[in-house]
């Protein structure tokens, strides 16, 4: 097991490998829900978020991506992780778990999440409501603009959201 990624996406990688792909086809989905149920038996939290992320089709979109390119395949993550925001009203740090999980155990590598509000030593967030300007503008439909950014060459990481005081 790869101790660097947590284990639910490990147990989602294991799946994939020994079911292939075709296992979240919608024929696929009782034995695929007797699967979550069973590794995640011990983990109803998870268990729950899983469900819920396959109930919201965000693995078939997911299968979508490989087609993409990697500013689409970016623009592609924010906007299923935004979805579980706002339609399935879970908490960020859910929607990013399920989504990075589901998209590692499929191969698609996702940019780490950095959250901007973590107060590191003598720095303090410049605003609670800081989001990458890429972040919002890809939320809110400017695919385009922000795909163009990242193609040529914008940095998605967050550097200077803080402040030293």
């Amino acid at each position: 097991m790869d101790n660097s990624q947590p284990a639910s996406q490990e147990i989602l990688k294991e799946i994939v490998t020994q079911f292939g792909k075709q296992i979240f086809n919608k024929s696929e989905s009782a034995r695929l829900d007797g699967m979550l149920a069973d590794y995640f038996a011990h983990d109803r939290k998870t268990l729950k978020l899983f469900r819920l992320a396959v109930k919201e089709n965000i693995v078939h979109e997911l299968l979508q991506c490989s087609s993409l390119g990697k500013a689409e395949q970016t623009i592609k993550i924010i906007k299923l992780k935004s979805h579980l925001q706002e339609e399935a009203f879970i908490d960020e740090s859910f929607a990013n778990e399920a989504v990075d999980s589901f998209a590692y155990a499929l191969g698609i590598t996702v940019r780490p999440h950095v959250d901007p509000l973590e107060k590191l030593p003598g720095q303090k967030p410049v605003s609670k409501e800081y989001r990458t300007p890429l972040i919002l503008a890809a939320k809110e439909g400017y695919t385009d603009f922000v795909t163009v950014l990242i193609n040529a060459g914008a940095d998605l990481e967050i550097k200077e959201s803080y402040v030293e005081f």
